[in-house]
């Protein structure tokens, strides 16, 4: 059995939906990440017109969407670009359904690289965010939260305690294990990808295979394959445990594509 695998959608290099589509068969890829905005901003905000065209084009292709991303600043300190976030993710959340996504997922910006996104109060303002959200869509739309680099959400362990804060049935995680790692951490990589499995397992939505290394002192994203990230023992996860969890490549552009995935297919079948 193959890895599950996909790809952020606009990591591609297309002009169209056919390219898109061309370009997934051309890597052999089933399923993608799918920000309208980000692949198609031409096109304006997401209707359920546009929604159910490209649920539509993509199932002709056998191409599934599994996250529908929708990247919005849940922890800026200020009101009204955090209120304006809010208001995009339910907008974009009411036509989940309509893409075919499995979940409609997020990372948690704050302010950039700066230590008041590790403050208590940036916690407060990412929570009291989804609060707003759950509070105003149906519990029947899955909301998928990844910790994120310079993230007010920025570990394993904050993003356990958030989604037990929330508490909510319809919220699940998606995993990173590029986005865990920081210049403290990231000499004891197997632990710290280790205690996100244990940590979130029964919550995962997906996982991202990013690949990144650390130069001067930070953390830096590559294309997979050109980092240090070892992910053998999700794959190994995967494969005993959830093989049809879909995972995919981020970060990684059509050079290296043909090349990371090969590599990904041919780990998994080694275990």
């Amino acid at each position: 059995m193959l890895l599950n695998l996909g790809i952020r959608a606009h990591d591609l290099a297309f002009n169209d939906l056919a390219g898109l589509i061309d370009q997934l068969h051309a890597y052999q890829l089933t399923h993608i990440q799918f920000a309208a905005a980000k692949c198609f901003p031409q096109n304006g905000p997401l209707t359920q017109v546009a929604a159910k065209h490209y649920h539509d084009t993509f199932a002709q292709a056998h191409i599934a969407i599994t996250i529908q991303g929708c990247y919005v600043p849940l922890g800026a300190k200020d009101l009204a670009k955090r209120q304006a976030g809010i208001a995009r993710f339910i907008h974009e959340a009411a036509f989940t359904k309509a893409l075919g996504a499995t979940v409609i997922a997020t990372e948690c910006g704050g302010d950039g690289n700066t230590p008041e996104n590790f403050t208590q109060a940036a916690y407060e303002r990412v929570r009291d965010s989804f609060t707003q959200i759950l509070t105003a869509l149906p519990a029947t739309v899955p909301v998928a939260i990844e910790a994120g680099l310079h993230s007010p959400i920025y570990s394993a362990a904050v993003l356990r305690r958030l989604l037990d804060d929330l508490a909510a049935p319809n919220v699940c995680a998606l995993v990173d294990g590029a986005n865990l790692m920081t210049p403290d951490n990231w000499q004891r990589m197997p632990t710290v990808l280790a205690e996100a499995l244990d940590l979130l397992a029964p919550d995962i939505a997906a996982l991202h295979l990013k690949d990144a290394r650390v130069v001067n002192g930070a953390v830096q994203i590559v294309a997979s394959g050109h980092g240090v990230i070892d992910y053998t023992p999700w794959l190994t996860y995967i494969k005993q445990v959830r093989p049809q969890l879909p995972v995919s490549l981020e970060a990684t552009k059509t050079p290296d594509i043909t090349a990371a995935v090969a590599a990904l297919q041919a780990k998994y079948a080694e275990l």
